[in-house]
């Protein structure tokens, strides 16, 4: 059914190939989540640990995580993540509970030392489980986006009761810019640093699908408007929307 220009699936058509193809928007919106935390990652010198946090029985909490991350955060510092939330499935076949667990991709600065002590402490952080099994701390030796994507696609389809206001993907702040392909990334830092902005200082923009702007406010006819100035414009791309829709075409 064809929807309105907002839909959530875009036709493209590529004017050079000729080809054509459709885009899930929401999908795109959280794999450019995911490219701007492995971004972050590659210039902050971060690593990876994935840590699975499972409830003890039932319950819709969403302070949770919440309360995790910041005992987290009080112990060890500036940490990076990007978590999402699912159902234990099998244990919804078995015995009917709708109880969650969460999957935390936490970036710890380069140096930091994560042994026995730190695996014990990290179980103790958590309060809504059980002794089995609650907390598992695991490595990441080939982190991705499409690793983290395996992720949030769980987290895009899990469904939860809406009215405990649960949120299915959270993460740290991840800067507009870095919300791209690493090859534009770096053409955007290069443009910048072409005029002696640094990228430190890339963040004082609005960035929007690689683009930033700032707003400006001029008087028209007496009025106070807010404009958008255009500051970097990402090479222009082959591909242009057709048309959009509400669901698939097909």
């Amino acid at each position: 059914m064809f929807g309105a220009p907002d839909g959530r699936y875009l036709v493209l058509h590529n004017e050079k190939t000729g080809e054509d193809c459709i885009i899930d928007k929401v999908e795109a919106r959280h794999r450019r989540l995911a490219c701007g935390y492995m971004n972050f990652l590659k210039m902050k010198g971060y690593f990876l640990k994935h840590i699975i946090l499972t409830q003890g029985y039932e319950q819709y909490k969403p302070k949770h995580i919440n309360s995790f991350m910041s005992k987290m955060r009080r112990y060890y510092g500036k940490l990076h993540y990007l978590w999402t939330v699912e159902l234990q499935m099998e244990r919804l076949k078995e015995t009917g509970e709708a109880v969650l667990h969460w999957h935390i991709l936490l970036g710890f600065p380069s140096g930091t030392s994560i042994g026995a002590d730190d695996i014990k402490r990290i179980q103790k952080y958590w309060k809504f489980g059980d002794m089995r099994n609650s907390v598992e701390i695991r490595p990441v030796k080939n982190a991705s986006v499409n690793y983290l994507m395996k992720y949030i696609s769980k987290a895009l389809d899990c469904v939860v009761m809406t009215e405990y206001k649960i949120r299915r993907i959270g993460s740290s702040l991840i800067p507009g810019y870095l919300r791209q392909g690493w090859g534009k990334v770096v053409k955007a830092i290069q443009h910048f640093s072409s005029g002696g902005v640094s990228y430190s200082d890339m963040n004082m923009f609005y960035w929007q699908n690689g683009n930033a702007y700032l707003m400006e406010d001029c008087s028209v006819g007496g009025l106070t408007v807010w404009l958008k100035r255009w500051i970097y414009r990402k090479a222009k791309s082959d591909w242009f929307t057709v048309m959009s829709y509400d669901s698939l075409p097909f």
